[in-house]
């Protein structure tokens, strides 16, 4: 009589018996070594979305740099988005926080979607730079992805939001 979820396998001349919790184990293995194998897409794309914010931001830790002009997926750039929300003593602040916000929030489930594994801790670093937008000193916001397979990224963004100069004029 054979007992319910138990499998015979020859090899070599020699009999194996296993168990269900056996086959189990052995097909969580396979199955893992296989997804290793193959990559990890959504870190892939999760890279790609944060990497395209990062550069978004470049030059806003120096004011004295001039940002880059050119518009990203998202259909603008740092200096255009940024500069309409300049008065002074950052009194527009509060609203340019929202307004970057609603944008990226957007552009996140767009570009990456809830599904992907990453999703919440790139919302979570969005929202720490959201934060950092309306505060009277701003500090980095960071962010480190690791994959499945083995890779590490870091990004960086300075929220600084003063693109017109030191006193926004």
């Amino acid at each position: 009589m054979k007992r319910r979820g138990n499998m015979t396998i020859r090899k070599n001349g020699r009999i194996f018996r296993l168990t269900e919790t056996d086959l189990k184990r052995i097909v969580k293995k396979v199955l893992r070594e296989d997804t290793d194998m193959i990559g990890d897409e959504d870190y892939d794309e999760a890279v790609m979305f944060c990497t395209e914010v990062e550069d978004w931001w470049k030059g806003s830790s120096n004011v004295f740099d001039d940002p880059e002009r050119a518009s990203d997926t998202t259909g603008t750039n740092y200096v255009d988005f940024f500069s309409r929300y300049q008065r002074f003593f950052d009194d527009q602040d509060d609203a340019a926080a929202r307004a970057y916000g609603d944008m990226i929030y957007s552009h996140l489930d767009k570009k990456v979607g809830r599904k992907n594994k990453y999703y919440n801790k790139i919302k979570g670093w969005l929202e720490q730079i959201v934060d950092e937008i309306d505060d009277v000193m701003q500090d980095e916001c960071w962010l480190n992805l690791r994959s499945t397979d083995g890779r590490a990224k870091d990004f960086v963004v300075d929220p600084e939001i003063d693109v017109d100069g030191i006193f926004g004029w």
